[in-house]
C-alpha cells in the first residue's frame, strides 16, 4: 500500500508541476454560485471530471491545493481510511464495536438533528438536470447489477412477511383499506403519509403457524389462504398517518412488531 501511495504521489507532483501553467478549472467561474457544477482536470490522472465549486473549496486543502477525482482519491487515502476497504468489515468484532460506538455516541445523534436540509432549493441539483453524457454513465454503471451482481444481494431471500404483504398488495387489500377510510388517518384526519396498519401484525400471524411447516413455500401457500390474510371484510386493517402509526407499536419499524396497548 505504501509503494502504491508513493508511486501515485510522485505522479501527482509530476503532473501538477506541468499543469501549473494551466487552470485546473477549465471554464469561467466569475458568475457562478458555490453550488454550481464546473469541469475540472484531475491532477493525478489528468482526466476531466465535474465538481461543485463548494466541493472544490473543501477538497483542495486536503490535497495541498490540488484537484483529485474520486477514482484517484481512494488509493491515495486508503492507508488513512482502512474502513473504506471491504475486507476491513469482514471482521465481526470490528463491526460489533463500530455499531456499539455509534449507538452510544451523543455526538452522532446531535449531528443528525443539526445537519442542514438538502431538500427543495437547498439541493444543489434543484432546477437542474444531468447531462445526457452523465445519464449514460449512470446507466452503464448499473447495467448488469441484478441478481447476484447487485450490491444489495442477500442470497435471493425475501422474508415471509414481505411475501404475504406483497400478496395483500396485489390483491388490493391496501387500496381498499384507504378507500374505505377516505384516504385519511382515522385518528387525526391527516391525509399525509398514510399507511395501512394491521391490527393483528402479519408477523404475529406467521409465528402462530411457522413451526408446522418444513419449508417457506408451503407456509406461504397456507398463509395466503387464511381468512385473516385475505381479509375480504377489511377487519384487520385501518388507515393511519405515520405519526399515529408509530403510537400503535412500542417498537415501530421492528421486524417483530409489538402492539402498544397503552397508547395515548
Amino acid at each position: 500500500m505504501k509503494f502504491l501511495k508513493d508511486m501515485l504521489g510522485e505522479r501527482i507532483n509530476l503532473i501538477y508541476s506541468i499543469k501549473l501553467k494551466f487552470p485546473m478549472i477549465i471554464q469561467d467561474t466569475s458568475n457562478l454560485k458555490v453550488v454550481d457544477v464546473v469541469d475540472v482536470i484531475c491532477d493525478n490522472c489528468n482526466l476531466q471530471f465535474t465538481r461543485t465549486l463548494k466541493n472544490i473549496k473543501i477538497s483542495r486543502p486536503k490535497w495541498e491545493g490540488k484537484d483529485i477525482c474520486r477514482s484517484c482519491s481512494f488509493p491515495l487515502s486508503a492507508h488513512k481510511k482502512p474502513q473504506c476497504n471491504k475486507e476491513y468489515w469482514t471482521d465481526v468484532d470490528i463491526k460489533d464495536r463500530h455499531g456499539k460506538a455509534i449507538k452510544s455516541s451523543d455526538v452522532y445523534y446531535e449531528s443528525i438533528k443539526n445537519r442542514p436540509t438538502i431538500f427543495g432549493k437547498d439541493n444543489p441539483m434543484f432546477g437542474k438536470s444531468h447531462s445526457p453524457e452523465t445519464i449514460e454513465k449512470m446507466s452503464l454503471s448499473r447495467t448488469g447489477k441484478i441478481g447476484e451482481s447487485a450490491t444489495a444481494w442477500k442470497g435471493g431471500k425475501m422474508s415471509i412477511t414481505r411475501l404475504v404483504k406483497g400478496f395483500q398488495n396485489r390483491n388490493g387489500w391496501y387500496r381498499r383499506i384507504y378507500e374505505r377510510d377516505g384516504f385519511k388517518c382515522i385518528y387525526c384526519g391527516s391525509k399525509k403519509k398514510i399507511e395501512a396498519h394491521h391490527i393483528k401484525p402479519v408477523k404475529n400471524i406467521i409465528d402462530e403457524y411457522i413451526d408446522n411447516f418444513n419449508n417457506n413455500d408451503d407456509l406461504y401457500r397456507f398463509l395466503i389462504s387464511l381468512p385473516i390474510i385475505v381479509d375480504s371484510g377489511l377487519n384487520n386493517g385501518i388507515t393511519l398517518c405515520r405519526e399515529c402509526h408509530k403510537k400503535e407499536h412500542t417498537n415501530f419499524g421492528s421486524h417483530n412488531p409489538i402492539v402498544n396497548e397503552n397508547k395515548n
